[in-house]
C-alpha cells in the first residue's frame, strides 16, 4: 500500500492572526498577574489560555495523507477520514465570492476550519491552512475544501 504524503503551509494572514492572538493573551496574562497575583486568577487564566489558543490547535489540519483508500485530514486531535469510494468530484477551487460566514469554524487562527456557508458552494468543512490554491472535494454527502502545498501532486493523484 502507497502512502502520499502532503505538507501545509501557512498564509500571512493566519500566520500574524496566531501571532497576534497568543501575543495579546499572554500579555494580558502578565499584566494581570503583575496587578493581582493570586491562585484563582492563575488558575482562570490558565483556562482562558488553554480554551483560546490551545484547544483551537488540536483541531487546525497539520497535513493530509492518502492511504488504504482513503484522505486522512492530519490534525494532532485525531485525522479527518474520507473514504476515495465516496468521492464524486476533487477540482481546484478559486473562491470568486469572498463572502462566506462561520458557521462553526476558525477563520484565521491556526488556518481556516470547521464548517462554512460559502455563497458559491452553501455548507462545506473547511481543512485548509490558506486561501489561495485550495482544492475542493466533493463527497456524496459532504463538501470538504483543503490546501495541500503541492496541489498539482493532490491533483494529478485523483486523475489516475
Amino acid at each position: 500500500m502507497e502512502i502520499y504524503r502532503f505538507s501545509v503551509s501557512y498564509d500571512r494572514l493566519a500566520l500574524g492572526l496566531t501571532a497576534f492572538a497568543w501575543a495579546l493573551i499572554l500579555g494580558i496574562a502578565a499584566l494581570l498577574l503583575f496587578l493581582a497575583p493570586s491562585l484563582p486568577l492563575l488558575l482562570l487564566l490558565a483556562g482562558l489560555i488553554v480554551a483560546i489558543l490551545v484547544l483551537p490547535a488540536l483541531y487546525a489540519p497539520i497535513g493530509y495523507e492518502l492511504r488504504g483508500g482513503e484522505l486522512r485530514i492530519l490534525r494532532p486531535i485525531g485525522a479527518v477520514k474520507i473514504p476515495v469510494k465516496d468521492v464524486v468530484k476533487v477540482k481546484r477551487l478559486s473562491l470568486k465570492s469572498r463572502f462566506g460566514l462561520r458557521l462553526w469554524a476558525s477563520g484565521g487562527l491556526y488556518g481556516y476550519f470547521g464548517l462554512f456557508w460559502i455563497k458559491d458552494l452553501g455548507k462545506c468543512w473547511f481543512y485548509a491552512t490558506r486561501r489561495k490554491d485550495l482544492i475542493l472535494i466533493e463527497t456524496r454527502k459532504k463538501r470538504y475544501v483543503i490546501s495541500p502545498r503541492d496541489v498539482e501532486k493532490f491533483l494529478g493523484l485523483f486523475r489516475l
